[in-house]
């Protein structure tokens, strides 16, 4: 089974660079699906400017996104154009700050085409866009969607947080959804757009940076978030043992 694991990480023109700070977690994000998913690839999703960065740095990385573009509307952009042109069995699109955790294969069923990450009821099952795509053209019409979305709102929602915003959007309001069975739901208008919860798709880690392993055993990835980003090594050597956070791969 072919799968892609395509974060996406860019600098914001204008502003410093950050691009130091999250070589260490891409490095460690790309350590964890090795050991995880030995036959997957990772790959960073970025712009010019940045993927040559990431080239110095000795990183995968395909800047297809266009650098004058607001931040939010990059990220979308990016996604949908991977997602057209790559040919894999399962594209999987977090957050840089995601983690593999174990083995994607069965991440989702072979009938689901497209399934999106929410944060459960304590949160009103609000979107947070991980994205797993089996179905190309159905993931890319999905970020088409979301991408014209954003394009409509204003400026500083493009340039932070509109992202989840406008795949919300796209995917309707959670009391429209149709159950599947505890957590899991469908859309009502795309039956192949599966919308599964964070306890099991995109695990945030505690805040005290500890790994509950019942819960966090049965999680796909693991989800650094905020200023969890700090308990990076941490994590990496609860998870994985031996050697620093980056080591390998």
């Amino acid at each position: 089974m072919k799968i892609i694991v395509a974060a996406f990480y860019a600098d914001i023109p204008g502003r410093p660079s950050r691009f130091d700070e999250f070589l260490t977690l891409v490095l460690a994000s790309r350590r964890a699906l090795a050991l995880t998913n030995p036959r997957a690839r990772y790959v960073v999703l970025t712009d010019p400017p940045t993927g040559e960065l990431f080239d110095r740095a000795g990183v995968a990385n395909l800047p297809i996104a266009e650098t004058a573009l607001p931040l939010m509307l990059k990220i979308i952009d990016a996604q949908r154009r991977f997602v057209r042109q790559t040919a894999a069995d399962l594209i999987v699109l977090p957050d840089i700050d995601c983690l593999a955790n174990r083995a994607l294969a069965d991440a989702i069923p072979a009938t689901v085409g497209l399934a999106v990450t929410h944060k459960g009821p304590k949160f009103r099952r609000k979107i947070n866009n991980l994205a797993y795509v089996r179905d190309r053209e159905l993931g890319a019409r999905f970020l088409d969607r979301a991408f014209a979305v954003l394009e409509g709102w204003p400026v500083d929602t493009q340039e932070w947080g509109g992202d989840q915003e406008a795949w919300g959007a796209v995917l309707g309001e959670p009391r429209d959804w149709r159950p599947l069975g505890g957590e899991c739901f469908v859309t009502p208008s795309a039956p192949h757009i599966h919308l599964y919860p964070c306890a099991t798709h995109n695990k945030p880690l505690a805040d005290s940076g500890e790994i509950h392993a019942r819960r966090h055993a049965v999680a796909y990835f693991i989800h650094l978030k905020g200023p969890r980003k700090q308990h990076l090594a941490k994590f990496m050597a609860a998870r994985f043992g031996g050697g620093g956070a980056t080591d390998g791969a």
